[in-house]
């Protein structure tokens, strides 16, 4: 059978820190930065990935995989183990082929786009869209992503049933903007359940630059622990929540659709006013940022950015700062990074600074 392709983009959260899993709301884009994937089906039910990038593995897709914690591939085997229960009956593997360009571990929604892609190849080689299970649960884009998102948190989807997924608790926005973001948009979204609110133009001339501060957001690594602790903390009645993330939430979903506007008229003085408020709120209530993001979104502001801030689960990860003029983004990246090189070496050797406009979505090659 012939070799298929697909692209997987990242993405970037516009804003919506920490706001998905607690029923909040988020402005997103995809990036321009992705996972590629290729792939050959088999006529067994084994899965066979190369990547230079990450490694190689094999496995058998069943209901009983016990994929290893803290390696990559906890993530197509978490896949490949909740397809064979919630579609039981033969299924076929395929060789697989991942590569590209997005970075791992930088809050980048990378983990993400490795659960998306795992699916889009298998689901593919399986013509799963024409199973029952499929379209009696599954019957719009963000069912889909609702979905994914369940598998990789382990929630029970429709009548498709849970396992224990990749071990993070969360929402659905990375698996949302993965497959729901639309090149030169920024999209909004409410959660819990997924609901597309509106969708607002980047101007064209305006560019995220991302730096990637080197200190990895590992969620499968020492960071689990915090990020489930933040989830469990609003996971009960409203009520009940500690009083900084009742403060910083109920600010940040009502920030979201007054910065949309901003975007909408193309007006950089209030963006870098609203997204400011949004970085002090998790600088101050959601005990997330380290020394090296507080940095980074301070001194894109210094530079001449109209706004920046760090986004993703926190404890290291990624900043964006948006450019509104075409001509200043290079010289914008090039000093943001020597900035930083200069104050952490450290984490600065491990550190990508990159451009992005808003990117398409999950995109059949």
């Amino acid at each position: 059978m012939s070799e298929r392709g697909w692209f997987v983009p990242g993405r970037i959260e516009v804003l919506g820190k920490h706001t998905d899993y607690a029923g909040g709301r988020s402005l997103l884009c995809a990036t321009e930065q992705g996972l590629g994937f290729t792939a050959t089906a088999r006529d067994d039910a084994r899965i066979r990935v190369s990547s230079d990038r990450f490694g190689d593995f094999e496995c058998e897709i069943g209901p009983d995989l016990m994929p290893p914690a803290g390696h990559w591939s906890v993530y197509p085997m978490t896949v490949a183990r909740r397809l064979a229960r919630n579609f039981p009956g033969r299924l076929r593997g395929a060789d697989i082929r991942v590569g590209g360009d997005l970075p791992s571990a930088s809050g980048l929604a990378s983990s993400s786009a490795m659960v998306v892609g795992m699916f889009a190849v298998l689901a593919d080689v399986n013509e799963l869209e024409s199973r029952p299970e499929y379209s009696e649960n599954i019957n719009s884009e963000e069912d889909l992503a609702t979905y994914l998102s369940c598998i990789e948190m382990g929630g029970q989807f429709g009548t498709l049933a849970g396992d224990a997924g990749v071990g993070t608790k969360g929402g659905s926005q990375d698996q949302t903007a993965i497959h729901c973001c639309r090149a030169g948009e920024l999209a909004q979204y409410a959660w819990r359940p997924v609901r597309r609110e509106r969708a607002v133009a980047l101007p064209p001339s305006w560019a995220f630059v991302v730096a990637v501060s080197g200190v990895q957001a590992e969620k499968t690594g020492g960071a689990l622990e915090k990020y489930n602790r933040m989830v469990r903390d609003v996971s009960g009645p409203v009520g009940q929540w500690p009083a900084g993330r009742r403060e910083q939430f109920d600010q940040e979903c009502s920030l979201i659709p007054v910065v949309a506007d901003a975007f909408a008229r193309g007006d950089p003085k209030a963006l870098g006013t609203l997204v400011g408020r949004s970085q002090a709120l998790a600088e101050l209530n959601l005990g997330n940022q380290v020394p090296e993001t507080i940095f980074l979104a301070r001194t894109a502001r210094d530079l001449g950015a109209i706004a920046a801030t760090a986004f993703g689960a926190g404890f290291g990860g990624s900043v964006w700062a948006l450019v509104v003029s075409e001509g200043e983004v290079e010289g914008f990246r090039a000093r943001w990074a020597d900035r930083y090189r200069v104050a952490f070496p450290e984490p600065a050797a491990r550190s990508a600074f990159f451009v992005t406009r808003a990117g398409k979505g999950l995109t059949k090659l």
